[in-house]
């Protein structure tokens, strides 16, 4: 639980960041995407890998 209150806290603080950076609220959306993207990409890779993989090992 702890972990996911670290996550979801980062990326809080990576907005004020963005904002005390000089941007503005739009500068935000890229940030936050740029958080997200990479993480459904590697999921969907992961998940086209183990699917691949034998159930029992």
């Amino acid at each position: 639980m702890l972990r996911r209150l670290g996550a979801n806290g980062s990326l809080v603080a990576a907005a004020f960041a963005v904002l005390d950076a000089g941007g503005d609220d739009a500068d935000v959306g890229p940030v936050a995407a740029s958080r997200a993207v990479p993480l459904v990409v590697f999921l969907l890779i992961g998940g086209a890998f183990a699917d691949r993989l034998p159930r029992h090992r």
